[in-house]
């Protein structure tokens, strides 16, 4: 309902304005108050050191017309004062101009021209680092490709980008070059380098003491260790060369061309041999994702006391797969809304053997005490939880390091091994605070443990 319009005016003269208003109880009736009331606090897309792109996550109302969504930020400080950062009709906002290593709150608004909801819950947000324009010389595991110039180094960017949200975890191949080749000094009884017949190595590349080179090398930058792919015996493969191009389509790296130079050459102005073939390499090595699930509707039973409780599941059939990543979802049911718990991820490790062969567990702790005297972090009871070494908006970082468990090979028996250290504590003033386990779930990124890879010459199809 509202005031009726105003009067209509003189010939030539506008009317008087007309008045209205609102009847908040009609709201109810429409559904309004409640379904307008409804803003759930934003979550966070991207942070970098300048910028944070947040997701609105209310639902877009059925009864009001002319939606928006308003973003809040404010300092994390004493004052506390909120600003209008944004105000947009998409789901999806960008902050831009903040400041490095700087805690922001956010908070959300559902708006249209007449009427503005309650701010949502807030969430705080906190800038990363500064980039800062300098090199690092990063040490490397393993044996290392030999100096060469004219070579080519490429990010297979599409190799892990459905399956790893870092970018760090990728692939990056080198091919060819020009160089001095490998140094033979098994005499030095050292076994670092390719070519020592101590270190039980092919010897053949010592004697290669320069020229144009084939080799294929990995580099996995997830551990900062190389690897070389040797060719099968008769297996297609580009010839030797320099200074060719190289780029990686869909996950496969393609090669064109490229130069030869005689070595020695054969006269003072001998003219470099000029490659135009086409080359394309497939590393029949993709990760997949697998996922393990424990519910044992007895187990589920147990309470969780200050006795460690043990919750296992069986992994098979994957000795040729190794493990490039491992997340850790579990879901608690408590009497309070949070509680303290010492909880460990215990999985096997057949890299590792003991005296006796059996294979040495390894322990990683997803919740507990940082140090030693220090206080017991408190998880929530109402919900799933997921543990991920790049902890996102959705997901917490673990106590340990989940990496630990990259490369070794998944089967065998994997333990939630968790202790309700807020038992006692409760106890000791007559409150109770039973706990148990519903479900956890294992997720694993696999892949293939050899590497192999396939060269195509397109060039003769």
């Amino acid at each position: 309902s509202g005031w009726p319009g105003g009067n209509g005016g003189a010939p030539g003269c506008g009317g008087n304005g007309g008045h209205s208003y609102v009847d908040d109880s009609r709201l109810s009736v429409l559904g309004l108050d409640d379904e307008m009331s409804l803003v759930a606090a934003p979550t966070v897309l991207n942070v970098d050191h300048s910028s944070v792109r947040l997701a609105v996550n209310s639902q877009p109302s059925s009864v009001m017309t002319n939606e928006q969504y308003e973003i809040e930020m404010a300092r994390q400080s004493i004052s506390m004062a909120f600003d209008r950062v944004a105000l947009s009709v998409s789901t999806s906002v960008s902050i831009d101009s903040l400041e490095p290593e700087t805690s922001y709150i956010f908070r959300s608004r559902r708006v249209n021209r007449s009427w503005i909801s309650e701010p949502s819950e807030s969430i705080t947000v906190t800038t990363l680092a500064a980039p800062i324009d300098k090199w690092v010389r990063i040490n490397t595991r393993g044996n290392a490709p030999s100096g060469r110039r004219g070579h080519s180094l490429t990010r297979l960017s599409s190799y892990n980008a459905s399956v790893f949200s870092s970018l760090d975890q990728s692939l990056v191949i080198l091919f060819g070059g020009f160089g001095d080749g490998y140094e033979c000094d098994a005499p030095l009884g050292a076994t670092f380098r390719m070519g020592s017949p101590s270190a039980g190595r092919d010897v053949r590349p010592c004697f290669l003491r320069g020229g144009a080179s084939n080799e294929l090398w990995l580099l996995d930058t997830a551990l900062w260790s190389w690897s070389q792919l040797i060719p099968d015996a008769n297996q297609s493969w580009p010839s030797p060369r320099a200074y060719h191009v190289a780029a990686d389509i869909n996950g496969r790296l393609l090669i064109w061309g490229g130069r030869v130079d005689a070595d020695p050459p054969a006269s003072a102005d001998a003219e470099p041999e000029h490659l135009v073939d086409l080359w394309e390499l497939d590393l029949l090595r993709r990760p997949r994702r697998i996922g393990f699930d424990w519910n044992n509707a007895t187990e589920n039973r147990t309470t969780i006391g200050i006795t460690p409780s043990y919750f296992s599941i069986q992994v098979s059939d994957l000795s040729d797969q190794c493990i490039r990543d491992v997340d850790v979802a579990l879901h608690l049911s408590c009497d309070s809304s949070s509680s303290r718990f010492v909880i460990d991820l215990i999985g096997p490790n057949d890299n590792q053997i003991d005296s006796s062969g059996k294979p040495i567990s390894i322990s990683v702790p997803l919740v507990g005490r940082r140090t030693s005297g220090s206080t017991f972090e408190n998880i929530a009871c109402d919900g799933e939880i997921l543990f991920d070494d790049e902890a996102g908006s959705m997901s917490k970082k673990p106590l340990g390091k989940l990496s630990r468990f990259h490369h070794v090979l998944p089967n065998g028996m994997w333990t939630l091994r968790i202790r309700n250290e807020d038992l006692s504590f409760r106890e000791r003033r007559n409150v109770s605070n039973s706990a148990r386990l519903l479900a956890w779930r294992l997720e694993m990124l696999i892949e293939p443990c050899e590497r192999k890879g396939v060269w195509t010459n397109l060039s003769a199809t």
